[in-house]
């Protein structure tokens, strides 16, 4: 029963696909299929056919049977001339059926074997409004994906320069670190200084005196003089020793450091970074 055809060659399946009647379309599909008798080309066959006349319910119901592929976006089975459901929407002007294929993800602008889209027989056939229609689709969808892209492009810019940030917290936080560690060392540093002097002026306070007392002590004397001498040099070496300056440089070196963190950003990076996280950094105090 199925199988026969009518008068206009239409098989019931076909002949209620054209018709529009989805119920039946659908009722007559799960008969074929439980008989057996339903071939693999009749579902891409019935697509065209649902297109050509307009039954977007039926078109609908059709594109869910299909199997999901994972392509984006999805490929419409053409017929044996290469035309698909959207080459049969667009060359009868049928705007309803074009905007289910492309709300379900399908691809309209496959060519048939005469190297024609759906787009040129819209125009070939005067139909302005499915033309319209997938130019504006395709513009709002080339529109889309430039945002996205643009989107993401800032993201990836913004996740980059936070990196480069917490980078730049992490090197300026070990530069305090260490001009910590070395005014701790200075402390002790100074403090060993000033007992090595003290003790020397002690020591030569306590030679002067007794060669006050010696009648003849020229000898001592002069080597007295050079032990002064000595003490005085070493006080030149302490006062002009590298370390002495150490911790200026390094408070020099974090000044330019912040200079360059804001040359190379051209701003204080705002977004995404706490108040007071960038305060702490920018306005922090060097101590002795």
């Amino acid at each position: 029963m199925c199988s026969e055809l009518n008068n206009d060659r239409l098989s019931p399946l076909e002949y209620s696909v054209k018709l529009g009647k989805c119920d039946c379309m659908l009722i007559l599909l799960e008969k074929s299929r439980s008989d057996g008798v339903l071939e693999s080309l009749t579902v891409p066959r019935l697509l065209n056919m649902a297109a050509q006349y307009d039954q977007s319910e039926c078109l609908e119901s059709l594109l869910n049977l299909l199997p999901k592929g994972e392509g984006n976006p999805l490929e419409l089975p053409p017929d044996s001339l290469g035309n698909t459901a959207a080459h049969e929407a667009t060359s009868k002007g049928h705007l309803r059926c074009l905007q289910i294929l492309l709300d379900n993800g399908y691809d309209v602008w496959s060519k048939n074997s005469e190297g024609l889209c759906p787009i040129q027989l819209a125009i070939h056939n005067h139909h302005t409004e499915c033309y319209g229609f997938m130019l504006l689709f395709e513009s709002s969808r080339c529109l889309a994906s430039e945002a996205a892209h643009h989107y993401n492009k800032a993201v990836r810019l913004r996740n980059s320069k936070m990196s480069n940030y917490d980078a730049f917290v992490m090197i300026e936080s070990q530069l305090s670190r260490y001009q910590e560690q070395l005014n701790e060392a200075m402390r002790s540093t100074l403090e060993s200084q000033e007992n090595i002097l003290v003790t020397l002026d002690c020591i030569y306070d306590q030679l002067a005196a007794v060669l006050a007392s010696m009648d003849d002590a020229s000898e001592l004397t002069c080597h007295l003089e050079t032990i002064k001498g000595e003490s005085e040099r070493l006080q030149d070496l302490f006062d002009f020793s590298v370390i002495t300056n150490a911790n200026s440089m390094l408070s020099r070196l974090l000044t330019d450091f912040r200079e360059v963190l804001k040359d190379a950003d051209g701003k204080e990076i705002k977004d995404g970074t706490p108040e007071k996280s960038r305060t702490s950094i920018f306005d922090l105090h060097i101590r002795i």
